[in-house]
């Protein structure tokens, strides 16, 4: 799988999974770190890659939303609960529960948008 995360997401995050051969890049990896969601969606859906996100305003904005939906981007979106750790205890939940999660997105289709749960399982939009 293949993985973009936006700036709701420590760059560090990004950095760590990295370091355990995650295919992962950070939005500022790719676009200028002012990118709109409506810029960087549609790329998102061209290179096929899964979205992580804390920004739960991509689901309620109709323009961020339609461009999910013509561009079948699949997307996990990460709860206040992991936003609000340390990250020290960001990294830790990370390592810990990452595999569980990657083995989840390989089931799903292509356009989900999910939450990730504090236990690493995804609940489904």
């Amino acid at each position: 799988m293949k993985y973009f995360v936006d700036n709701n997401i420590p760059q560090k995050l990004v950095n760590l999974l990295r370091v355990l051969d995650v295919d992962v890049r950070h939005l500022k990896d790719v676009f200028p770190e002012t990118a709109t969601d409506v810029q960087w969606i549609p790329r998102a859906g061209a290179e096929d890659w899964v979205v992580v996100t804390s920004d739960k305003n991509i689901r309620t904005n109709p323009a961020e939303l339609e461009a999910l939906k013509e561009n079948n981007v699949t997307v996990l979106f990460m709860k206040k609960t992991f936003v609000d750790r340390k990250m020290w205890d960001q990294a830790a939940w990370t390592i810990k529960h990452w595999p569980k999660i990657d083995g989840q997105v390989e089931r799903l289709k292509r356009g989900t948008l999910a939450q990730v749960s504090d236990n690493g399982y995804l609940e489904i939009f």
